[in-house]
């Protein structure tokens, strides 16, 4: 390599005591320089650059790759790469930034540029020379600026503000990115200009912004600040824009204008919201005011006038619900009376007549909103929109808003006020409502006292005599189940005592209304064969069918039991069987009871509506009659609903067999074709429980039997349950005096397992027996029997010293369960 004339690199004056100009230019500078001869690979560098690097006092020349061992390891790729670039000739200079790794000191950056100066005759490199800056304050200054510009973009951003600047003379406009933001475009997306604010602006706010901003531009030292509702991806936005003219020319024209835009619409929706409580709150006030200085139809009106006025609606009424259930609506506006042409104009509207949107409004109970067309009949006012809000107090229909015709039509503002209304007004209407019928039903009230009164009465009477026909029944039953047992099956002298006692069964279920109609007495629910409730049921219901009309049952003996009532479901089958043998009295036909297992999916839950898939019996009752009409198969469960002529039904038999059916956790299914016959099927669900007399039969075998302590002031029932008792393998001891059975069982209280006494007993009750003998022996079982009904003695059943209680008559099955629940 040459060496140059001029003083070499780091070379100190001819006195080797002072630096040279060059050295102190370079050091004020921060800069150093560097000769590279490539053919000989040999760095030179400046003492300054040594500084630099902190690596004073070492060697100024070395190869290439050992000057990159300075460069930060991440940085090392780049900054070769740049240099095999500027080598090969793709670019005219080199340029790199890169860390420096200093020793003694945090890392440096490092601004290297240079070129190459000489080449030889084949265009290889031989020479290149170059600077090295410190630009590590620069680097920081320019960190710490992008640090600002971030936290301020995102202050800017949590506060929804924006900045703008407009350059008048060039129409130049700058948006902050949050200004896009807030305008609905991403930053860059369009070419910021007058025209492109302008068009997010909404046209109702347009003028007020143009009027401002001209203003601003006119007048010196005017601040522009206006509130505007912009149009922003979709949805509309409040935003308020501040800015002032910062620059003008010698003549006072503009120059420049800068301002901000800040996102208010959760601000002015507050304020809105503010405005809108205070006018709502005085219409409340208005309401309020008139319901306590006004009365009967003059209150109804002035509380409809101020609704009107709330919605601009010329058209409506003010209407409560009577005692009786119709709406009465007095108020009807005076146009509606003087331009409505219909002759039977009304006042009173049974529900029965209720229609249209009003209609509708009130028998769903919720608020209804149509801005037409209206097809009203000849004569009616013509209505183009229509509102309909019930008022409800805890879940009552007590009244209803109807307003019409307002201009422009009625939306969900509208809805919000008038169901606020209506809320306020509940409350009200239903207090003065109360007020209006309490002297009424002061009247009413004593009239059901007295109605009351002579029901117990009679309940009284009808108890006591169903507890004597229970006595009487209970021996009939007992001894024709007991004798009919000695008989062969078949025989005539059998089928005799059959039928003697399925009349005192039917004749118990006669007792068993009397009960329910003087006590509401309920049924039991137990693991049962559905098979055998069939088969019982049609043996009672074989005398009324019709000779014209075939039945048969198709039910296999190994169906899953259903936990259910037994005669409660002997209710349903007969309720369905009777309701197929109507449909048959004319022509005649066959009806087909069956039973059989069927697994139900959630789809077929949700379609027959049962509360959970699984495992259930269906029993089916299909009939060959005449078939249900279409128009009526959704109304043939609902109570009091009829086809038949007046006299021949009350409505109630489907009804009670679908609530009976739902009590259980089934369901009913309904097909029918008009003239080809109809089907029911019902669904319950299947339980693993053995029916008890299954259980009374495993636990019997092999087991010593029972001994029973039987007390009865009635002695035919005292003869019959002895003798059932014996069948069923217990040891029976009877008294008909309680002092007696209570010295028996003082005299040997471990000698008995069950007491089993009457409740209703002259001077020793039942209740006295029974606390008696737990007193002696607390693990005997005592069981109170009764004609009267359960459920009138729920007190004395659920007494600790009571473990069963049965009721009368019962037979040899009824017995059997009741005995053989005591050990579980």
């Amino acid at each position: 390599m040459r060496e140059p004339e001029h003083t070499p690199m780091g070379a100190t004056s001819s006195s080797g005591s002072q630096p040279t100009l060059t050295d102190l230019a370079l050091e004020q500078g921060g800069l150093g320089v560097w000769l590279w001869d490539i053919a000989a690979d040999q760095v030179t560098v400046h003492p300054a650059i040594l500084r630099l690097l902190d690596a004073e006092g070492s060697d100024r020349t070395r190869s290439m790759a050992e000057w990159m061992e300075y460069v930060h390891p991440d940085d090392r790729c780049p900054a070769a790469e740049r240099w095999a670039e500027h080598l090969a000739g793709e670019t005219p200079a080199y340029e790199a930034v890169f860390r420096a790794v200093c020793p003694d000191g945090p890392h440096r950056h490092l601004l290297v540029r240079g070129a190459v100066v000489e080449r030889d005759a084949s265009g290889h490199p031989r020479l290149a020379i170059g600077t090295c800056v410190d630009i590590t304050r620069r680097v920081a200054a320019e960190e710490s600026l992008r640090h600002s510009e971030m936290s301020l973009a995102m202050a800017n951003e949590a506060a929804g503000l924006g900045h703008w600047r407009w350059h008048i003379p060039t129409h130049t406009v700058h948006w902050s990115p949050e200004t896009f933001r807030l305008l609905g475009y991403a930053p860059g997306e369009v070419e910021p200009h007058e025209g492109a604010y302008r068009d997010c602006v909404c046209a109702q706010d347009l003028s007020a912004v143009e009027g401002e901003l001209d203003r601003a531009l006119a007048e010196p030292g005017y601040v522009y600040d206006v509130r505007q509702r912009v149009r922003s991806n979709g949805s509309e936005r409040v935003v308020r824009s501040v800015g002032r003219v910062v620059e003008r020319d010698a003549e006072g024209n503009p120059l420049l204008m800068v301002g901000t835009l800040q996102d208010i619409t959760e601000t002015a929706q507050a304020l809105e919201e503010l405005e809108r409580s205070r006018h709502q709150l005085d219409l409340h006030n208005r309401i309020i005011r008139t319901f306590l200085t006004e009365s009967g139809a003059a209150l109804y009106a002035g509380v409809l006038d101020i609704v009107r006025e709330m919605l601009d609606s010329p058209l409506g009424y003010f209407g409560y619900i009577d005692h009786e259930g119709s709406l009465v609506s007095e108020s009807m506006t005076q146009d509606i009376w003087d331009r409505c042409q219909i002759p039977d104009k009304a006042v009173v509207f049974r529900r029965d007549c209720w229609g249209g949107i009003w209609g509708d409004s009130l028998l769903r109970k919720v608020t209804l909103v149509s801005n037409g067309p209206f097809h009203t009949p000849q004569g009616h006012l013509p209505l183009h929109c229509a509102i309909a809000v019930p008022i409800i107090y805890h879940g009552e229909l007590v009244g209803q808003f109807v307003l019409a015709n307002k201009p422009g039509g009625y939306g969900e503002y509208d809805r919000e006020r008038l169901e606020g209304i209506a809320d306020l007004v509940a409350p009200i209407l239903k207090s003065r409502l109360e007020a209006e019928r309490h002297e009424g039903e002061r009247e009413q009230l004593h009239a059901q006292l007295q109605l009351r009164r002579r029901l117990e009465a009679l309940g009284t009477l009808a108890g006591g005599i169903a507890h004597d026909f229970n006595n009487m029944l209970g021996a009939i039953l007992g001894h024709a189940e007991m004798a009919a047992e000695r008989l062969p099956e078949g025989s005539e002298e059998h089928d005799h005592l059959a039928r003697v006692g399925a009349a005192a069964e039917r004749a118990a279920q006669l007792v068993a209304k009397i009960l329910a109609f003087s006590q509401q007495a309920e049924g039991e629910a137990r693991p049962t064969r559905i098979e055998a409730v069939i088969t019982e049921t049609i043996e009672l219901l074989k005398p009324a069918v019709p000779r014209h009309v075939h039945v048969s049952i198709q039910a296999s003996g190994d169906l899953p039991a259903v936990l259910g009532d037994p005669s409660q479901l002997h209710q349903v089958i007969l309720n369905l069987c009777t309701n197929a043998l109507y449909a048959m009295r004319e022509k005649g036909g066959m009806l087909r009871i069956g039973a059989e297992t069927a697994h139900l999916t959630e789809a077929d839950g949700e379609r027959l509506g049962v509360p959970a898939p699984g495992e259930y019996v269906r029993m089916s009752v299909v009939d060959t009659g005449t078939g249900i009409p279409e128009k009526i198969r959704d109304q043939v469960f609902d109570p009091f609903f009829s086809s038949k002529p007046v006299g021949e039904g009350t409505g109630m038999g489907l009804s009670t067999a679908h609530g009976i059916v739902a009590s259980h956790g089934g369901a009913i299914a309904l097909e029918s074709e008009l003239g080809e016959g109809t089907s029911f099927h019902v669904y319950l669900p299947t339980t693993t429980e053995r029916p008890i007399e299954e259980q009374v039969a495993r636990e019997q075998a092999g087991s010593r039997p029972a001994r029973i302590l039987l007390v009865d002031d009635e002695a035919s029932m005292v003869e019959v349950a002895q003798q059932l008792l014996s069948v069923l393998g217990y040891e029976v001891e009877c008294f008909t005096d309680p002092a007696r059975a209570l010295d028996a069982l003082g005299t040997d209280p471990a000698g008995f397992d069950i007491v089993l006494t009457d409740l209703t007993m002259p001077e020793i009750s039942g209740m006295d027996v029974a606390e008696a003998a737990k007193g002696l022996n607390a693990g005997i079982h005592v069981v109170l029997m009764t004609g009267f009904s359960v459920s009138s003695y729920l007190n004395v059943s659920e007494n600790p010293v009571v473990d069963g209680f049965l009721q009368k008559p019962f037979g040899k099955r009824k017995l059997a369960e009741m005995l053989a629940g005591l050990g579980q």
